[in-house]
């Protein structure tokens, strides 16, 4: 499995560094919402920003699985099954570590301080993936925002580039079909 890693490493600091331009991204577009409080302008904000953060790990992951293709056609490497979901959970590990200690800390914050140190992993959460955050603040305040969501934010992306990855590896594109059609 660390050989899968080693090999991929360029693609998964790609995911990251599209995540956290995303998120500063969505940080200016939260805060234009923000001003005006206007609750469709949040929902459209929200939209945009999960929607070009999810296209934008689609675009890596496809080309990844297209080249991967080529790689194991021509016998340089050989085919792994689940090969993006794996690298997108890699690409989203510190985020799911970061979720566990905003687990910890709303399970056992009050009963032992250490874990109630561990609040600071949900301002950094919330700064990560504020492509989510418009969204999630529709239907819950931010200071409110529950363990779960923390934990399930990542899953959208480990989708999207699992599915991804194989569309690239097949060449098979969202909207166009590459088969020819019959007269």
């Amino acid at each position: 499995m660390w050989k899968l890693f080693r090999d991929n490493s360029y693609t998964v600091v790609r995911l990251l560094l599209n995540q956290i331009a995303l998120s500063l991204f969505s940080l200016m577009l939260v805060s234009v919402y923000a001003t005006f409080d206007f609750r469709s302008l949040q929902a459209i904000v929200g939209i945009f920003g999960a929607g070009l953060y999810l296209y934008l790990q689609y675009t890596v992951m496809w080309s990844d699985g297209a080249k991967d293709r080529v790689r194991v056609s021509v016998d340089h490497a050989k085919y792994i099954p689940g090969k993006g979901v794996y690298l997108a959970l890699f690409a989203n590990s510190i985020n799911l570590l970061l979720a566990v200690f905003a687990t910890l800390s709303d399970f056992f914050g009050a009963a032992v301080p250490f874990f109630g140190n561990l609040q600071f992993a949900k301002v950094v959460l919330n700064l990560v993936q504020t492509m989510y955050l418009p969204l999630v603040t529709l239907f819950v305040p931010a200071s409110r925002i529950p363990f779960y969501l923390y934990l399930l934010s990542p899953v959208p992306a480990i989708a999207v580039c699992g599915i991804a990855f194989e569309n690239g590896y097949r060449n098979r594109l969202p909207l166009y079909s590459t088969a020819k059609k019959k007269k």
